[in-house]
């Protein structure tokens, strides 16, 4: 039934319908090809084209109104430099080696010549350096030690027993346990009847040996050289052309000679010429004419402003040759009010035709002198 069916409707397809011509299929058409290769994307730009130029005027800033402005202030501290290392001083050669203090060579010298009545006490005071030379006798030790204070001494660099006599070395111990000493510097004379360590006390170049003591010198020797001692400190002992140059002074030795007399404590006491910025004093100790004379043949120039009077003002002090050498114009006697026989009428009379004025401490007391640039004042306190 089913191919029946089929074969009617094949019939009807080819004689019933409309006929078309026969579609031809292509002859030989070549498939396409599936390997294509892709286009290149590289392609590479024409040459020398420029690109155009786009000028482009940036914005104008605001203007801003500086001119009360002020600048932050930055406060940078520079490093502080090391401080080299300062050699320990050595041997019996005075030297600054050692000392600590802040330069300050342009600053003003205070030279104080303070009352302690018949004996010597002066204090060299150039910034913060000091140099006490003597301290009076034992009865006055505190009071200079008070002194001392009350003028900003906090230590002292170098301390000067000019010779052994107790109205300048008694007030030393009471000075050297109240202050932080650096130096000490005596005329290495030792003292007949005391017992000292020759090697911690004399140095290279010895000490001589005092002849005769008297009672009172060899107490005041003795304390001296036990508060040396307990302080730790060794002696200097200067001589004849030594010299120190410190915070822009300078100080020549003038006495005792290399070979030292030993026969008296003033016949080798320390004495010194003082130099500082045009200013000149020659401090004297307690020498007198004969060593005067000998000072005088060095050779060394001594003209001064000032002199400090050898001996408290004794008769023989202050001899004619050596005030022509010096040409003083201001003299300061150390002197108390217990002796009717000092100053000696002969000193004074010698200084007054000399055309010098006079300064003494037991009449005008603590006695100042303040020189910077060559030029001087004198300051009394009474």
């Amino acid at each position: 039934m089913l191919f029946a069916v089929l074969a009617v409707f094949l019939l009807a397809f080819m004689f019933g319908c409309p006929t078309n011509p026969p579609v031809t299929p292509p002859v030989n058409v070549t498939p396409p090809v599936s390997n294509v290769t892709p286009p290149v994307t590289n392609v590479t730009p024409p040459e020398n084209i420029t690109p155009p130029v786009v000028n482009v005027t940036p914005p104008t800033p605001p203007e801003v109104n500086v001119t009360n402005v002020t600048p932050p202030v930055v406060n940078v501290t520079p490093p502080t430099p090391p401080t080299p290392p300062v050699p320990p001083a050595t041997g019996d050669k005075i030297t600054a080696a050692g000392l600590t203090y802040i330069d300050s060579p342009t600053a003003a010298l205070n030279m104080y010549f303070i009352d302690v009545g018949t004996g010597d006490a002066i204090l060299l005071k150039k910034g913060n350096f000091n140099m006490l030379i003597d301290a009076g006798n034992a009865d006055n030790g505190e009071k200079v030690a008070t002194f001392l204070r009350q003028v900003g001494v906090d230590d002292i660099q170098i301390l000067v027993a000019t010779d052994a006599s107790p109205n300048n070395i008694g007030g030393m111990p009471a000075v050297i346990a109240a202050f932080p000493i650096e130096q000490y510097w005596d005329n290495g004379v030792v003292v007949s009847g005391v017992n000292v360590n020759e090697n911690e006390m004399c140095g290279t170049k010895g000490c001589a040996q005092m002849s005769s003591s008297s009672s009172d010198v060899i107490v005041a020797y003795t304390a001296l050289m036990n508060a040396i001692v307990a302080k730790g400190i060794t002696p200097k002992h200067p001589v004849v052309r030594d010299t120190l140059a410190v915070d822009g002074m300078n100080v020549t030795i003038l006495n005792p000679g290399e070979n030292r007399l030993g026969s008296s404590p003033n016949s080798d006491s320390i004495a010194m010429k003082l130099e500082n910025d045009g200013f000149c004093a020659i401090l004297s100790g307690d020498i007198q004419e004969t060593v005067e004379s000998s000072i005088t043949a060095l050779g060394i120039p001594l003209k001064c402003q000032v002199l400090k009077v050898g001996s408290n003002g004794g008769g023989n002090s202050a001899s004619f040759q050596f005030l022509d050498s010096i040409k003083p114009e201001t003299a300061v006697i150390s002197v108390g009010t217990t002796d009717p026989n000092l100053p000696s009428q002969t000193t004074l009379e010698r200084l007054r035709l000399q055309n010098v004025q006079v300064y003494r401490t037991d009449i005008n007391g603590t006695i100042t002198m303040i020189s910077s640039a060559g030029n001087y004042t004198v300051y009394t306190n009474k």
